[in-house]
């Protein structure tokens, strides 16, 4: 039976290794993407629950003026 020689064996294992080291590091880059469009997602969501708190304020605050004025 033939046999690849034992160079050939270990070129093939080194070049698995590199496609798996790539896969990895796309992998790696996907994931750390996807956490800054997280982060910036929840920076925009704390902003508009920030605004919605202090609009709900003012408009109570108003509401509040109203009724005292025309009282």
């Amino acid at each position: 039976m033939y046999r690849a020689a034992p160079g050939a064996e270990l070129a093939a294992e080194s070049i698995h290794k590199d496609a798996l080291i790539s896969a990895l590091k796309k992998e790696l880059y996907d994931l750390q993407d996807r956490e800054h469009e997280y982060l910036s997602l929840n920076d925009d969501v704390h902003n508009c629950e920030s605004r919605y708190a202090i609009l709900k304020e003012d408009k109570e605050r108003i509401e509040s003026e109203h009724r005292y004025s025309s009282a």
